[in-house]
């Protein structure tokens, strides 16, 4: 449950700890965000600077003959200016592969990519997208984190 999940987080957060949240299939990777989201709601509240929730996500193994994809989460107060160019927009029948070098092109130019989905199917191969585009930075040049 979301609402478990959230304060789970908060805990996890509040100890500095390393939050990695694992989802399986759309409907647990919505809950996932809806928890961060949560968490970062709260984080808001009371930090000066307000702090935000950055969320990394990363491609795991197959399970049941689907994708696992782990977010790693954690506090910053500090977030990259926004592109100037328009948000890559992601479907449900988006291919991933297309979408990532669309990142790692914006990336490499601007600093950041701004993407902009509607409905579940389309947050989960946003994130996907996020997590192959994270794997060809990486690759090609290096980038950290």
């Amino acid at each position: 449950d979301a609402g478990k999940l959230t304060q789970e987080l908060l805990q996890r957060l509040a100890k500095r700890e390393g939050v990695v949240v694992e989802s399986v299939g759309t409907n647990s990777t919505i809950g996932a965000v809806h928890a961060v989201l949560g968490a970062e709601a709260v984080l808001r509240q009371g930090a000066e600077p307000p702090l935000r929730l950055a969320m990394l996500p990363r491609l795991g193994e197959e399970v049941e003959g689907r994708r696992l994809l782990a977010l790693a989460v954690r506090a910053t107060s500090h977030l990259p200016a926004a592109s100037r160019d328009p948000p890559l927009t992601v479907a449900r029948t988006t291919n991933c592969g297309k979408v990532a070098g669309g990142i790692a092109q914006r990336v490499r130019q601007d600093g950041c990519a701004v993407l902009r989905c509607a409905g579940a199917v389309a947050l989960r191969q946003a994130l996907k997208a996020t997590a192959l585009a994270h794997g060809y930075l990486v690759e090609s040049e290096g980038h950290a984190g």
